[in-house]
């Protein structure tokens, strides 16, 4: 019993929202081949990624499904990319040890026309920059 204020901030309490979007994920994996669509998803990304790669500005690719890193030459760029992206409407973080990887996390339903979007955001940088 909280007897309490602010009753929706407290680890133990639950939260409807959270709990409806738990159940609306389970319907959801439930009623879709979730792994199918992800390992599909994952692949127009990596491709799309890797095609962006020349050795100079941007240097690889990495990680597995839709959970993916772009690494570029400097953690400089990426944090000058971020915010590019931002202003695009895109929303990725720096990772690794000097910030040069763009960690990229879409939602596992994210539809192939927004990827091939962002793919085209990233290319245009690549463009701007070389």
């Amino acid at each position: 019993d909280p007897d309490g204020e602010a009753i929706h901030t407290a680890t133990f309490f639950g939260s409807p929202l959270a709990c409806a979007s738990a159940i609306a994920m389970l319907d959801l994996f439930a009623s879709t081949d979730m792994e199918g669509l992800v390992a599909m998803r994952g692949a127009l990304l990596e491709s799309g990624l890797r095609s962006l790669i020349d050795g100079h500005i941007v240097r690889g690719v990495r990680g597995k499904g839709l959970a993916l890193g772009l690494e570029l030459d400097s953690g400089a760029r990426t944090l000058r990319w971020m915010r590019l992206l931002l202003e695009r409407g895109y929303l990725v973080v720096p990772a690794g040890a000097d910030a040069s990887v763009m960690q990229l996390a879409p939602p596992l339903n994210i539809e192939p026309a927004l990827i091939e979007a962002f793919i085209e955001a990233l290319r245009g940088l690549v463009r701007e920059e070389s």
